[in-house]
């Protein structure tokens, strides 16, 4: 099953656009969302710590996949791709 779904961040005042893939043994995530270019570093120090955390710490709880990927024509905008158990 695909789901879509929209999350409005009150914070940033942005909308995050999330595709939500269901399988029977597993499920994944595709966040897309843009920021600031002056919060970019931010941005990817924080992604990566919690990608790090996810990997080690989250393993045991079902994390098989925990991707960040920015766009080549706009490094502003970034998409994480995440897997878990189900």
């Amino acid at each position: 099953m695909v789901k879509f779904v929209n999350c409005h961040n009150q914070r940033s005042h942005r909308t995050i656009s999330l595709l939500k893939i269901e399988e029977e043994s597993m499920f994944a995530i595709l966040v897309k969302f843009t920021v600031s270019p002056e919060y970019r570093k931010q941005l990817i120090d924080a992604l990566n710590e919690d990608r790090r955390g996810s990997l080690r710490d989250e393993r045991k709880k079902g994390t098989i996949r925990f991707d960040i990927v920015y766009d080549a024509k706009n490094s502003n905008i970034f998409f994480l791709y995440e897997v878990y158990e189900d």
